[in-house]
């Protein structure tokens, strides 16, 4: 019979995301497919330790590389510090897009 209890277990715990758990992979990825967790803008301004408005308005501008999943954006941490080593600071980022208005 499938789905017996000695299959169930044989599972990896799954963490809910709206219940404040997280994981470092995605479940079930495809090939070819790199399996990093996307972060959301809030969590992406916490580890930047920057406004959410900071991030949006660098997305808007296109300073950071973001994933736009339908009205929702997300962000490949190791794109956008690869991003930030290579090229300017939040700080200039922020500078320089002020002083283009």
């Amino acid at each position: 019979m499938a789905g017996t209890s000695e299959e169930r277990q044989s599972e990896p715990p799954r963490a809910d995301a709206e219940k404040g758990g997280t994981t470092s992979q995605v479940q079930g990825s495809f090939p070819g497919v790199p399996s990093t967790r996307l972060l959301t803008t809030r969590e992406l301004a916490e580890h930047l330790a920057v406004t959410e408005s900071a991030v949006k308005k660098w997305v808007w501008l296109r300073r950071i590389p973001a994933i736009h999943i339908g009205r929702c954006i997300r962000f490949n941490l190791e794109e956008v510090l690869a991003h930030f080593r290579c090229g300017e600071t939040a700080q200039e980022t922020s500078s320089s897009a002020m002083l283009k208005r």
